[in-house]
């Protein structure tokens, strides 16, 4: 599964995702996505079938909503809990790590973290 790592999520999260082998960026990485609403960086998720990754809840809550109400399905959707932060990245990475080796997720899933 392919992931995309909203601008609040430390690029070392997708760095050390990528040397488990796993196809995934970050928005602090990219400047053409730093500082873009939402939906522009949900559409670019979508376009590259990636799922979401990020701890902005309602918003991301209200495109998940608009998407299924236009009949609509996307790559994923996965909410990071706060409880990760104090903890540094390495328990957010190993909570990545299992759930992006899942091979029961579906399009449109959205997880919570």
């Amino acid at each position: 599964m392919k992931a995309l790592l909203d601008e609040m999520l430390p690029p070392a999260i997708a760095e050390q995702l990528r040397e488990r082998g796993y196809n995934v960026i970050a928005v602090a990485e990219r400047a053409d996505l730093r500082s873009l609403p939402d939906g522009d960086i949900f559409a670019f998720a979508q376009s590259e079938g990636r799922a979401t990754v990020t701890r902005d809840r309602a918003d991301y809550l209200l495109l998940d909503r608009e998407q299924r109400a236009a009949g609509h399905t996307h790559a994923g959707l996965i909410l990071v809990s706060s409880r990760f932060a104090p903890a540094g990245v390495g328990p957010l990475v190993k909570a990545l790590d299992e759930l992006l080796s899942r091979e029961d997720l579906y399009p449109g899933f959205v997880h919570w973290l």
